[in-house]
């Protein structure tokens, strides 16, 4: 009964997919901001829900596009 709970689990959704995906080792505000901006350049529903964006990133096979995303505010910002 609990594999079958935990695989359920991790078939909706996966936590540590948010923690993997911290390759620049930012702080959380950061990386929750980049994540939100990966998600609405790439129409993902629930922008907001960071954890629910990072195991859509990981499901979809998104994850080199992701490493390489730099939102435009940071671009902007490295600029001026």
């Amino acid at each position: 009964m609990r594999q079958r709970l935990e695989y359920s689990f991790s078939a909706i959704m996966d936590i540590h997919a948010y923690q993997r995906l911290n390759f620049r080792g930012e702080s959380s505000f950061t990386y929750r901001r980049r994540l939100q901006a990966f998600a609405i350049v790439n129409r993902f529903q629930r922008a907001s829900n960071y954890i629910y964006v990072a195991d859509q990133i990981v499901t979809l096979g998104l994850i080199s596009e992701f490493k390489q995303f730099t939102p435009t505010s940071e671009i902007k910002l490295q600029n001026d």
